[in-house]
């Protein structure tokens, strides 16, 4: 999902005024990288800004670059070249060079600035928070999903200019996104397995018939996958069960799905899966109604501890909650892996190369 959300912003960008306002920063920002004196006379005007205010513990900054493939990195970008404004327009204002003096930035530009960073903080902070890997991440994107497209990308009537094209923009390029019906289904599923979000905030529907529709789709849709697992999980269960029936059978899974009136003679299956199908149910509805003693930090351990009560959704959360909400978790092993097979130990083995790079991974566990 971290992908969507770039190309969203990247498609922002192209909007005539901030894509005019990202090259002239784009400018600054690489005169500062290229200019030795423009750099040094930066460094100097926040040493001096710190001593006029008798900051004694304070850190100098340098401007950074926005990279493409990277997200958030314009935004970051964005925010240090804000948060160094009055000097740098110290140091372009005062260069003896007009080529340089003329890079500066008018009243409003950095007005219109400093609004577009201020609007990416929030978009930034949602792509943060789906790229962790310490939790379950799934379940959050119905959440953020929900809320770039009917809040962080709705327009407001206080919007600047900049930030009105941006959204616009940005909006269109997100709206078509995670529309599909297997989608939504496996993002409700993946909500209501976990155990902090059973309360459903993250749908906000204030319609009451409508928020009890929902509810029952995402019951219904956590059944079916509970059962489809379980079959998969117990294959030699149902294998014997159904070795007494000499005609081709369907699943349970395809049964339930399927409205045709069909004469089955074996009441053995039937009853069997029947019965799956009301543990099932039972376990989804105790789930919903489940009011823990304590408040439930990490989905996975309760999933651990709560195996005999809920076997069948314990299988089904073991599969869905391990999904990523982005690729991030894997990019950052692909690096991991890189700095652990280099020229000197191209020769390790494999089963060494993954226990070091699991140690690698979970060394904050020791």
């Amino acid at each position: 999902m971290g992908h969507s959300i770039n190309l969203a912003v990247k498609e922002g960008f192209k909007g005539t005024i901030a894509k005019k306002l990202l090259e002239k920063s784009k400018d600054i920002i690489s005169h500062f990288h290229k200019s030795y004196k423009s750099a040094y006379d930066l460094r100097e005007s926040q040493i001096e800004f710190y001593q006029e205010n008798e900051i004694e513990s304070f850190e100098v900054y340098e401007l950074i670059s926005g990279i493409d493939t990277r997200w958030n990195s314009y935004h970051e970008a964005m925010k240090r070249f804000v948060k160094l404004k009055e000097q740098v327009t110290e140091v372009l204002s005062k260069s003896s060079n007009e080529r340089v003096r003329n890079l500066c930035l008018n009243v409003n530009e950095w007005y219109q600035i400093t609004e577009l960073t201020s609007f990416l903080d929030s978009i930034s902070a949602a792509n943060t928070i789906l790229n962790g890997q310490k939790y379950v991440s799934i379940s959050l994107m119905g959440e953020v999903i929900y809320r770039l497209k009917n809040k962080y990308f709705a327009a407001k009537t206080n919007d600047d200019s900049v930030v009105q094209e941006f959204k616009s923009l940005a909006y269109s390029k997100f709206s078509d996104m995670y529309s599909e019906d297997s989608i939504t289904r496996i993002l409700i599923v993946g909500h209501l397995l976990d155990p902090t979000g059973v309360k459903w905030p993250f749908l906000h529907i204030k319609n009451r018939e409508e928020r009890n529709l929902i509810r029952d789709l995402a019951k219904n849709e956590t059944k079916l996958l509970a059962i489809k697992i379980w079959e998969n999980i117990n294959i030699q269960t149902t294998n014997n069960i159904r070795s007494s029936v000499s005609k081709k059978r369907k699943t349970l899974s395809q049964r339930l799905y399927d409205s045709d009136e069909e004469d089955y003679e074996e009441h053995e299956l039937a009853a069997a899966l029947q019965n799956i199908s009301e543990k099932a149910n039972n376990e989804i509805s105790n789930l919903m109604q489940e009011c823990p003693e304590e408040e439930i930090d990490d989905s996975l351990k309760f999933w651990k501890k709560a195996s005999t009560r809920y076997p069948m959704l314990s299988l089904l959360a073991k599969y869905v909650l391990s999904i990523p909400a982005t690729s991030v978790p894997c990019e950052r092993l692909f690096s991991a892996t890189g700095q652990i097979i280099t020229k000197n130990r191209a020769k390790l083995d494999p089963i060494h190369t993954k226990m070091l790079i699991f140690l690698k991974s979970n060394s904050d566990l020791a």
